[in-house]
């Protein structure tokens, strides 16, 4: 930036953290990523793929989900991940260090759109968080009940009534992960559910909440926000209107080709227009807190 005498002035660090968190485009925009990974399975799938959008100004919010299902995701304008995307996380983490951060990127190119951060918690991170905001309350529209889930060893099945459901630890997990009752992707609807939850959760609480989800993430969350940005994210995310937030899977139909039984493409496109119609508007420079007017 340049002054009126043509000096060069440096950007004011309160400049730069706000760009830092809202990036380019004036709204922040995370990766949200569910890890498999446990000692009965070997390698690390991220099953659960989401990205929120907010802007703290307007208010406005969307989160969308692409299957873990999803084949020939395209890595840049000429190539594609062959295999299935919940397995390009482990790939990455070949050749790079920071895979989450190179996940994102990925994400973001194919779909066109910036994406700030990345955090993906595991089975033990996502039941401490859940236990440490005191559980979550979930409405379920159609009652379901898988019998080939195992909430622990020795017992099978889980299921729900329709109506409200207040939910911890294994409990909440099993809310997340059941889909042999329904699909993948009402699993992804359900997982929308419970982050949309979370949230509210924490903003009718107090800062107890935040200090116990930061205590809880300790070890247990692997993310590229700099932890010095938690609290203006927080605020950011804390304005998001939530009723009104758009929610959506990616899955066969408008959205996808299904391929066969378990894999399906995304129409990379319509997900394209999807975003544009629906995620907070593009407002280049914009600032949080924004600037007094003058």
């Amino acid at each position: 930036m340049a002054s009126q005498t043509g000096d060069v002035v440096s950007a004011s660090p309160q400049a730069v953290k706000r760009q830092r968190v809202l990036g380019l485009d004036g709204r922040f925009t995370i990766l949200l990523l569910g890890s498999d990974a446990r000692p009965s399975e070997p390698g690390l799938r991220t099953d659960a793929i989401l990205v929120a959008s907010v802007d703290p100004v307007t208010r406005r919010a969307a989160v969308f989900s692409i299957p873990r299902d999803t084949i020939n995701f395209p890595l840049s304008a000429t190539r594609r991940y062959p295999g299935k995307i919940n397995a390009l996380y482990q790939s990455l983490s070949k050749s790079t260090k920071t895979p989450g951060t190179a996940l994102r990127k990925i994400i973001g190119s194919a779909l066109g759109i910036e994406i700030d951060a990345f955090a993906m918690v595991g089975f033990a991170g996502f039941r401490k968080l859940v236990n440490n905001v005191g559980g979550l309350d979930v409405t379920v529209t159609r009652a379901f009940y898988d019998r080939t889930y195992s909430i622990r060893r020795g017992q099978r099945g889980f299921g729900l009534t329709r109506g409200r459901h207040h939910l911890r630890d294994l409990r909440a997990l099993a809310f997340a992960r059941t889909r042999h009752a329904d699909s993948d992707y009402a699993r992804s609807r359900r997982q929308q559910q419970l982050i949309v939850n979370a949230i509210e959760k924490v903003r009718a609480g107090d800062l107890k909440l935040v200090v116990h989800l930061l205590a809880a993430s300790r070890g247990m969350v692997k993310t590229d926000m700099p932890l010095a940005d938690a609290s203006r994210i927080l605020s950011i995310v804390g304005r998001a209107d939530l009723v009104r937030a758009k929610r959506t899977v990616f899955e066969p139909g408008a959205c996808a080709t299904k391929i066969n039984s378990a894999s399906v493409v995304l129409k990379i496109t319509t997900c394209k227009a999807w975003i544009k119609k629906n995620f907070p508007p593009v407002r280049p420079g914009a600032a949080w807190p924004p600037a007094p007017t003058p």
